[in-house]
């Protein structure tokens, strides 16, 4: 399967604040392994993107951005959601992730390795 090396993003939420606010643009490197406290983009399944905050009742979306250096899918994949969390801790192949702000983040709990989109590097 081909894969670009970057992705841009869009953040559509606040579960990541103060690092990432509503709006920000993230480039995302996408090779390369992760480590704890890295912030990645990964791609969530309906089955399993159905968390919602309590108090919001959003979830923690990303929007894929199309332009020069991003992959070309549509803004909303009906097959993925695209989420963005800090990882927490690392165990074996499964990754356990969650967002900075307790009160606006959905729980998500451990994903896996090949969910992995990529590793936030930059935000503008």
């Amino acid at each position: 399967m081909f894969r670009v090396p970057f992705c841009r993003f869009v953040v559509r939420d606040r579960s990541m604040e103060p690092f990432l606010r509503e709006g920000d643009h993230v480039l995302t490197l996408n090779w390369g392994g992760v480590k704890a406290s890295d912030v990645i983009v990964f791609r969530h399944f309906p089955s399993h993107s159905g968390a919602k905050t309590r108090k919001t009742g959003r979830s923690d979306r990303i929007s894929l951005v199309r332009g020069i250096l991003s992959w070309s899918l549509p803004l909303q994949d009906d097959k993925k959601a695209y989420f963005v969390k800090r990882v927490r801790k690392i165990s074996g192949r499964h990754i356990f992730v969650e967002g900075d702000n307790k009160k606006m983040s959905a729980k998500v709990g451990s994903i896996k390795v090949g969910q992995i989109v990529g590793k936030v590097i930059l935000k503008y």
